[in-house]
């Protein structure tokens, strides 16, 4: 299951649960393919507090085809679209996110470590 895609498609179907997920999230907590598909959808929802997937899709008609394979993983995936489901959706997109930026962190960490073994290598 695409945790990402599915909770975007579940708040276009039930706009209501939007103020339990959208305030908490920001572009970045979204993998690259799907980062204007949020920013088109929370961005909506910021400046008219609502969500209405026609009208985002007719003000965004380059993101519609995106937007819409978002509301299709959804039904795909025959989950209800509840505040529970919603705020557990939430967490797990910040967990990715966090684990993700954990992960580039160590990787950089180790990769200086690494490029200072090999200087030290050279300079005995």
């Amino acid at each position: 299951m695409n945790t990402q895609k599915v909770l975007i498609g579940a708040l276009l179907a039930q706009p209501d649960l939007a103020p339990y997920s959208l305030p908490e999230l920001d572009v970045e907590h979204f993998t690259p393919d799907l980062q204007p598909v949020f920013a088109a959808v929370s961005g909506f929802w910021n400046s008219t507090g609502t969500l209405d997937a026609v009208q985002i899709c007719a003000r965004y008609p380059d993101r519609k085809a995106a937007i819409m394979s978002c509301f299709d993983e959804w039904t795909a995936e025959c989950v209800r679209a509840t505040r529970s489901n919603v705020e557990k959706w939430t967490q797990i997109i910040l967990e990715q996110a966090a684990l993700t930026k954990f992960q580039s962190l160590a990787l950089q960490a180790v990769s200086y470590t690494h490029l200072r073994a090999h200087e030290t290598k050279a300079n005995l």
